[in-house]
């Protein structure tokens, strides 16, 4: 519940920097930085520089966990949306489709660690498998600038319902 909790007010913070970036004149970044699987306490002054600094001149998050471990499409599915995976759907890192997914060999239960899959589940359910606003959407809707790399799949979960690679205004 705490997780939820710190989810949504990230959300919250990120989506009023939205709301400011709309109001000023010059324009500003977020960066939103999610290392998938490091642990907090892995990252030292000798074994990670750069992000050690960056958390002790930022927000340290001291005490992380993850909706549902080990699983990555299931939290990158909470924290895009801010969501419960059961108002996501998606539970691991398969997902039952109830139909044949072409970019999985026709599997009724694809591996989603995959952006070719989750564009034929996407397609299936009117363009939003997860049926819930991403972050990335959010922001792109209004206006701003966006952009993810990452892993596979769960980085094409912040803004699955856009694929065009086109930029934003």
């Amino acid at each position: 519940m705490r997780s939820l909790k710190m989810i949504a007010l990230c959300c919250a913070l990120m989506l009023g920097s939205v709301a400011s970036v709309s109001a000023s004149s010059q324009p500003h970044n977020v960066v939103l930085f999610i290392p998938d699987g490091l642990r907090a306490l892995m990252v030292s002054t000798e074994s990670a520089p750069t992000m050690a600094a960056i958390r002790d001149k930022g927000v340290n998050f001291k005490n992380p966990h993850s909706l549902f471990p080990t699983f990555t499409t299931p939290n990158a599915s909470a924290m895009a949306t801010g969501h419960y995976l059961g108002d996501t759907g998606d539970f691991s890192n398969t997902i039952y489709s109830g139909f044949p997914v072409p970019g999985a060999g026709g599997s009724l239960t694809p591996f989603l660690e995959s952006d070719p899959v989750l564009g034929d589940v996407d397609e299936h359910f009117a363009g939003d498998y997860l049926d819930e606003v991403t972050l990335l959407k959010a922001a792109r809707d209004a206006g701003i600038s966006t952009a993810t790399i990452g892993k596979l799949g769960p980085a094409l979960i912040f803004d699955h319902t856009d694929r065009t690679g086109t930029p934003t205004k």
